[in-house]
């Protein structure tokens, strides 16, 4: 008797183990299936979509520097403006070849146009190093663009009779689209091959594919979103609901305001595509919202509950006026609830779907949220 229930103890371990193992195996597999979908038809696609909208912009900058006329000028400007629109959709890929090439200081704002004179006055800056910072990428060109004089042809006028002004706004985007290339030869899988590392990278510890995506996506929403695009021009915190702005000049592409509230809106909409797993083709693969089905996570409700705090925000930013510095002069209030939504949309990501995932917050957080 004593050995049959050695035995029929050992064959109940062992089933339970086999049981274990398969439900960590089938766990394994959704997650690389996500991993790989993300990385394949979402980054990589993305991002090849800038690196060639970003040389494009290099591009014009050069025709317009050979030649200062209006029709070269609004060329440059277009590529400008889609190029910025695609950077929303690339931004918060704050993780492998991303965060060693110094992509998120390609849209660090306000510039610092003091900066920038001096850079333009000496003739002598490095846009590489940590102290060009605010006075390159999207936001030093939306000054020299939009911000360096009242009219097109007071700009033409301007750069006309200073060669180094001119140097500078084709070096501007000759250091964007070097930076974009960077990162995006990082993620080709003939290159750098980050999207095989990306995609076999599974688990939940720091370094795991889940984790860095999750924590680069809240990194991102909680400061680049949630405060710098809307908090901070709008006067807004998550310490206190008393609002202090408006500061319009702080906010993104101010000197060219009537694309902000754009670049805002793709930013959101990239985000929900992401979470939902909806390639730029349209194909629905698997994202994070059926990884947290899959999980069942708070009794299958977290998934639901993300994407709808998503959709709310959109439905509250789509109440703002056109111009983005008119809406947070004549529509505080109304900004301020997006400010809320996007701060809510930051506390249910580190709180409630970190821990249905298993997962830590690694990124230094100081704002108390």
């Amino acid at each position: 008797m004593r050995n049959f229930l050695i035995v029929s103890l050992l064959f109940l371990s062992v089933g339970c183990e086999k049981t274990k193992i398969t439900n960590n195996d089938r766990f394994a597999s959704d997650q690389q299936e996500m991993l790989t979908h993300l990385g394949e038809n979402l980054i990589l696609p993305s991002l090849l979509d800038l690196e060639s909208k970003t040389a494009s912009l290099s591009t014009q900058a050069n025709a317009f520097s050979s030649e200062l006329t209006i029709e070269n000028l609004a060329l440059l400007k277009e590529s400008w403006r889609l190029a910025y629109i695609q950077w929303q959709v690339t931004a918060f890929y704050q993780f492998g070849p991303a965060l060693y090439e110094g992509f998120i200081s390609l849209n660090i704002y306000p510039a610092n146009t003091l900066l920038i004179q001096d850079y333009i006055t000496s003739g002598t800056y490095d846009l590489k190093t940590a102290g060009a910072t605010l006075a390159k990428g999207f936001p030093a060109l939306d000054y020299m663009l939009f911000g360096y004089s009242a009219t097109e042809s007071e700009l033409l006028v301007a750069l006309s009779g200073n060669q180094n002004a001119v140097d500078y706004i084709k070096n501007l985007c000759a250091n964007i689209h070097e930076t974009v290339s960077l990162v995006a030869n990082g993620w080709k899988s003939d290159q750098g091959n980050y999207v095989s590392t990306f995609s076999n990278n599974l688990g939940t510890s720091s370094g795991g594919g889940i984790s860095l995506m999750v924590n680069s996506w809240s990194q991102y929403m909680e400061a680049h979103l949630r405060n710098a695009k809307v908090g901070t021009p709008n006067g807004n915190s998550v310490v206190t609901s008393e609002r202090f702005g408006p500061f319009p000049e702080k906010s993104e592409a101010y000197y060219n305001s009537s694309i902000t509230l754009d670049l805002l809106k793709t930013s959101l909409q990239t985000l929900y595509n992401f979470y939902m797993g909806i390639a730029p083709d349209g194909t629905d693969g698997k994202g994070l919202y059926d990884y947290l089905k899959i999980i069942n996570a708070q009794n299958g409700t977290l998934a639901d509950d993300y994407a709808a705090r998503i959709r709310s925000a959109q439905t509250e930013t789509d109440q703002l006026n056109p111009l983005f510095t008119d809406a947070i002069i004549n529509q505080g209030t109304e900004v301020t609830d997006v400010f809320n939504e996007l701060k809510a949309l930051v506390a249910l990501l580190k709180v409630d779907m970190v821990s249905a995932l298993s997962i830590s917050i690694t990124y230094a957080d100081n704002d108390g949220d």
